[in-house]
């Protein structure tokens, strides 16, 4: 069995390969924050090419079948809002979508 360091920022991982039999299942997942659309749509579209595949709420899954979130930094922001009624508008919303629309969230939230 083979393992393998790296460091994300300063965020220190192990990876090993466990061979054939264990591939890449919903146990583990990447969160991608981002900061407006442009950012989220290039995300979206870099991880579903070329064989990716989407899934609901801002979920997908790439070409070699590891899962991730790409989810904009507002969108948890709304969802937690005190004011209830809007936070809850806001995530009925999102569980209607695949790729977040910041501005179909902002919508929902604003009533």
């Amino acid at each position: 069995m083979a393992t393998y360091d790296f460091a994300l920022e300063d965020l220190r991982l192990r990876t090993f390969n466990a061979g054939p039999g264990d591939g890449f299942n919903d146990a583990v997942s990447f969160f991608v924050e981002t900061r407006d659309q442009a950012e989220t749509d290039y995300y979206w579209e870099a991880l579903t090419s070329d064989g990716g595949s989407e899934r609901a709420c801002g979920w997908l899954r790439d070409k070699f079948g590891v899962n991730w979130q790409v989810c904009p930094e507002i969108t948890l922001r709304l969802i937690g809002d005190p004011d209830r009624k809007k936070a809850e508008r806001t995530l009925q919303a999102m569980y209607k979508m695949r790729k977040i629309i910041i501005a179909d969230l902002e919508a929902a939230y604003a009533g």
